[in-house]
């Protein structure tokens, strides 16, 4: 699995401000539709069309990742969400060069697609899906593998060669309210391979905001020698479910090792014996 470090991010929370800016870190793609910002959440500022800014105020390396959290959604109204990684900031679509994830509540799908100095090819043509308010949406290009995660479950990825380097970016169309759909977080960072889990961006924009999922497995080493794989679920941080060690022979120290963080774990068979171990990822 991959493992993703966050280097920048925008919550919005400042007063309204149209184009969307922070300071100038967001720069404006599409020749006037912007995003906005309005009462401390991101919306488009042009119904209609395509409205689309980069991130332009951190650089990142080729291997990257951009994330979006969905405040709120009129899925009746049938907006379309963009996030882009490896973007070029083109001005207009005609001189963009980016990876685009292209969800569609008209046609309950996902789409990926790669742009090269304009011109737009498919990656992925069709993914079923639903879009849903409290949605964590995660595109992340590493080499010449595109992943896209949905609240830190990996939904599908492609391959793709021609995109590679540039920014993240965000975009929605809204076409009865700009408020059709709207966005609470934001963030962008570095992709790196060998982990098994995946990092988070901030309170709300995390990669996977409600609980961690140890993929595919992690080892649990016994002092005699044995190692038990087994997959475990996490609420901030801790065990959901606490999982079962069944060590044979001589019962000792175990040393539980996933996700860098300390947890302590509970013999489910006679005699209870509570062990003590360390989160890492193999």
């Amino acid at each position: 699995m991959i493992q993703l470090t966050q280097l920048a991010s925008d919550n919005f929370n400042r007063a309204n401000e149209n184009p969307l800016s922070q300071g100038g870190n967001w720069s404006v793609n599409q020749s006037g539709d912007t995003l906005q910002v309005v009462s401390d959440a991101c919306e488009v500022g042009t119904l209609s069309a395509s409205c689309v800014e980069t991130y332009t105020g951190q650089t990142l390396p080729n291997n990257q990742y951009a994330s979006v959290t969905i405040k709120s959604l009129t899925a009746a109204n049938f907006p379309q969400i963009q996030l882009y990684a490896r973007s070029n900031g083109g001005v207009l679509f005609s001189t963009l060069t980016a990876y685009e994830l292209l969800l569609s509540t008209t046609a309950s799908a996902l789409f990926l697609y790669a742009w090269v100095s304009g011109t737009r090819t498919a990656v992925i043509s069709s993914f079923p899906i639903t879009v849903s308010a409290g949605d964590v949406w995660t595109l992340a290009p590493d080499g010449t593998t595109v992943y896209i995660f949905k609240n830190g479950t990996q939904l599908t990825s492609g391959t793709d060669s021609t995109v590679t380097s540039g920014y993240g970016g965000l975009g929605a169309a809204s076409f009865t309210t700009d408020a059709d759909v709207v966005f609470s977080n934001f963030s962008v960072g570095s992709v790196s391979s060998g982990g098994n889990t995946h990092g988070w961006s901030p309170v709300d924009s995390r990669v996977n905001p409600n609980q961690g999922v140890v993929q595919p497995f992690s080892r649990v080493f016994g002092a005699v020698g044995r190692t038990d794989i087994w997959k475990a679920g996490f609420s901030s941080g801790w065990p959901r479910r606490l999982p079962t060690c069944r060590p044979t022979g001589r019962i000792g120290a175990l040393v539980v090792k996933l996700n860098g963080e300390d947890a302590r774990m509970k013999q489910t068979k006679d005699p209870p014996i509570t062990f003590g171990g360390s989160f890492v990822s193999n």
